[in-house]
């Protein structure tokens, strides 16, 4: 019998080839995303945009985890990077360094994100811009002008990217007509209309109070895409605020496909030591927890209030009620290739408990393992268990996890500048129109300590 040892090691988007049954082995999967292919333009402008220079490297990080085929670079390239982490090295480095190739004599129709004010430079059948103001974010096809990019938030900015990989994602596999010849996107401030994102009535206030401690539960995809947000707000000095980073996982080869902040030289490390060097690099401070998040856990009065779970399992969830905190914020995804770009997002307290929203005998049973390569995989004498194994990994993608993650630390943002709160945010990324937004009636006021931008502490 041979043993499976890929379910550490399969890339999580790939395995959406597996899972529909259109291959029909890991060679044939590889095959199909090796064909997957994106330019990224970049226009004069962002060189004096922070927040446009943080949608670019989100673009280089997580479309080189998704786009196989290669991710190609063109425009102006040779500036050097303001963001925090990234100073002195210019966007050719960086993009380097995620293995994107400067555009040269790869054909015109390659599928293309621009991002800046500047004309569209190509002209085929998919291109589209990144488009950003205030609280609203979203995308345009590259040929209409770009009205909505007043005053880019980075958190705008990182979501608007995140749309626009996932749209592009679309193109390549066919799978909406429309992808590329729409107009979509939403209001971070006022997301229940996203038919209306691009109007003034549903933009909000500048953003003048930041988090001054959170504690991130769950360092995998949707923590480390918590963490790369987060390091992009308007932060006068990051040193003053705190993040408590907790989980017992380190970081596996499947890691590098879903997490924003792992590397092969990571591979192996505790996710929290991972984290924890990243964004001290961004002048955080951090304290690690390498414990499970479970009912026995609570989380002292001294402690930050603010947590923000990223969990995939049910039994940690239901921990959210007896932990201490006294706000949550919590995420989750879809896991098949039917739904993995459904995000769901709750606030505690909210108008039901956390143990009421996730059973306690809550198992995730897919029958994946009955699609054709894992079938063959069994007929080659591969081990059972393995396979049932594999087949029950998550399809997952760096893209999701941030749009996920800008609604969360929208909520957060929203919590300490007087905005509306919600209790439940619904929403598929193959629909933005689809979203269903709650108000939380049962809303707490608790103050869990800010910053102002300017650098201003506030108990």
């Amino acid at each position: 019998m041979t043993a499976v040892n890929g379910s550490d090691s399969l890339h999580r988007l790939i395995k959406l080839a597996l899972d529909t049954g259109e291959a029909a082995s890991l060679t044939e999967a590889e095959a199909i995303f090796s064909k997957y292919r994106l330019r990224i333009h970049v226009d004069a402008s962002v060189a004096k945009s922070g927040a446009w220079q943080h949608a670019v490297l989100t673009l280089l990080n997580a479309g080189s985890k998704a786009f196989l085929g290669g991710v190609f670079l063109s425009g102006d390239s040779e500036f050097e990077i303001t963001v925090p982490g990234f100073e002195s090295q210019t966007l050719r480095q960086v993009a380097s360094d995620h293995g994107v190739k400067s555009y040269s004599s790869i054909a015109d129709d390659l599928p293309t994100i621009v991002v800046g004010d500047g004309p569209c430079p190509v002209a085929g059948a998919f291109a589209i811009r990144l488009a950003s103001d205030g609280w609203r974010c979203g995308l345009l096809p590259a040929g209409v002008s770009n009205t909505v990019s007043k005053r880019t938030f980075s958190i705008g900015a990182i979501v608007s990217a995140a749309l626009a990989l996932n749209e592009a994602f679309l193109y390549v596999r066919g799978e909406t007509p429309a992808a590329g010849h729409r107009e979509i996107g939403l209001s971070l401030w006022e997301p229940t209309e996203p038919h209306r994102w691009q109007l003034d009535a549903v933009d909000g206030p500048d953003i003048v109070n930041l988090p001054k401690a959170l504690w991130l539960v769950g360092l995998g995809h949707l923590g480390q895409a918590f963490g790369w947000i987060v390091a992009g707000l308007p932060y006068a000095q990051p040193s003053e605020a705190l993040v408590v980073l907790q989980d017992m996982d380190s970081i596996t080869e499947a890691s590098l496909s879903t997490g924003m902040m792992a590397s092969a030289g990571s591979v192996g490390r505790p996710k929290t030591r991972v984290v924890s060097d990243w964004l001290e690099k961004r002048g955080f401070k951090t304290r690690i927890v390498e414990r499970f998040f479970d009912a026995i856990q609570r989380v002292r009065a001294d402690e930050p209030q603010l947590g923000l779970i990223g969990l995939d399992n049910a039994g940690g969830r239901r921990a959210i009620d007896v932990s201490g905190f006294a706000h949550v914020i919590e995420a989750g995804l879809g896991n098949s290739y039917r739904d993995f770009r459904a995000v769901r997002v709750h606030a505690f307290p909210g108008p039901k408990f956390a143990i009421d929203l996730w059973a306690a005998n809550e198992l995730a049973i897919s029958g994946r393992e009955n699609a054709p390569a894992y079938k063959n995989m069994l007929a080659a004498g591969a081990d059972q268990c393995g396979v049932v194994t594999m087949a029950n990994k998550s399809v997952g993608t760096p893209f999701v996890g941030l749009f996920a993650a800008g609604l969360v630390i929208a909520e957060v943002l929203r919590l300490l500048n007087s905005g509306p709160r919600y209790s439940v945010v619904d929403v598929t990324l193959k629909n933005l129109s689809s979203l269903v937004a709650v108000k939380n009636t049962c809303a707490s006021t608790i103050n869990p300590g800010y910053l102002r931008v300017s650098g201003q502490s506030t108990a």
